[in-house]
């Protein structure tokens, strides 16, 4: 069963994502800042990470950069309001470092899982 790290500081959001990964039959564990993320990840290698990318502790880029360091192969779902703080150049170049998505608020459920099993089902680069 694969297994889910969603790191978000709102309440109603990770329970709703949570919700909806747990149904499909994904092991869920939450962080809800950026640094319990990372201890958390340092720990336990997930198989995907769902962040949202626009909190206030959070420059996006830079957290994503934390977590592909920890492992190369990392794959990360980012989830973003209306307005990016990063260009998509900037997305893009991450990706290079690993498996990267960004899915930009509001979305539906079907969109969210449609990308969660897509990058659940890429093989690992290393």
């Amino acid at each position: 069963m694969p297994h889910i790290l969603v790191v978000d500081d709102g309440a109603l959001i990770t329970s709703w994502l949570c919700e909806i990964l747990r149904r499909e039959g994904y092991d869920v564990e939450v962080a809800h800042d950026e640094h319990q993320a990372v201890q958390l990840y340092g720990q336990t290698l997930h198989d995907l990470i769902v962040a949202d990318l626009l909190k206030p502790d959070s420059l996006g880029l830079d957290f994503m950069t934390q977590l592909l360091r920890h492992n190369p192969d990392a794959r990360i779902l980012a989830i973003a309001g209306g307005e990016l703080i990063h260009s998509e150049s900037q997305w893009n170049a991450a990706s290079v470092f690993g498996s990267v998505r960004v899915l930009r608020k509001p979305f539906s459920m079907a969109a969210f899982l449609e990308i969660v099993k897509a990058q659940l089902s890429q093989e690992k680069v290393h």
